[in-house]
């Protein structure tokens, strides 16, 4: 069974928190690891919409599935997966910027960010 996910970001509207929830999974997510690249997309899809090129390019609806292109963001996503996976598998705490899900509930910024069905 599923314990531990992990996740890049900003925001985890991708992760259905209520099952995390109803079975005792723990969710972190590196926040922030690709803030640049999502930044970059959501200027391109904007410049995309005004010039009408969104019918002549594709890589628009590839890159929302990337987790931060640059070499800075993938570092940034590496260390904190290695941190987060350190803790874990030591049976110590999570730092509470990575923290969603623990224990059954909202933990850590999740409790102050995101809400629930449960």
């Amino acid at each position: 069974m599923l314990k531990l996910a992990i996740t890049a970001g900003i925001g985890s509207d991708h992760v259905d928190l209520d099952a995390a929830i109803k079975h005792g999974m723990t969710v972190a997510e590196v926040t922030y690891s690709n803030s640049i690249s999502v930044a970059e997309h959501v200027v391109m899809m904007i410049l995309g919409l005004v010039r009408n090129t969104s019918h002549r390019t594709r890589w628009c609806s590839t890159a929302a599935g990337t987790s931060g292109s640059s070499l800075s963001a993938q570092t940034r996503y590496a260390a904190g997966t290695r941190e987060i996976l350190e803790s874990w598998l030591a049976g110590t705490p999570i730092r509470d910027e990575y923290l969603i899900v623990d224990g059954g509930r909202l933990a850590g910024v999740g409790a102050h960010s995101y809400s629930t069905r449960v």
